[in-house]
């Protein structure tokens, strides 16, 4: 992946800039991920290099967003998600 740069987000939350060796594809990390720190997946749904596990934008989604928006999610990302609304709810 091509590091491009980090940038602070809304939320002020360091967040790196990439774009994707494969697919050309501009996208973003939060946390940042530092140069050469060795983030080697692409977080396009299309793209050859797309690795579900990498991507916890499903943490954040309710169930009819990733039924709408997301044609592969990891069983590892579904249980850290099933986990985490586990823990709210003690």
């Amino acid at each position: 992946m091509a590091w491009i740069k980090i940038t602070p987000n809304e939320h002020g939350t360091d967040t790196s800039h990439h774009i994707c060796d494969t697919c050309k594809t501009p996208f973003t990390i939060t946390p940042a991920v530092k140069k050469g720190q060795g983030f080697d997946n692409c977080l396009t749904d299309d793209c050859d290099s797309y690795d579900p596990d990498c991507d916890i934008e499903p943490l954040f989604m309710t169930d009819e967003e990733i039924s709408k928006e997301k044609k592969v999610v990891s069983m590892k990302v579904l249980q850290r998600r099933r986990n985490l609304r586990n823990q709210h709810h003690d």
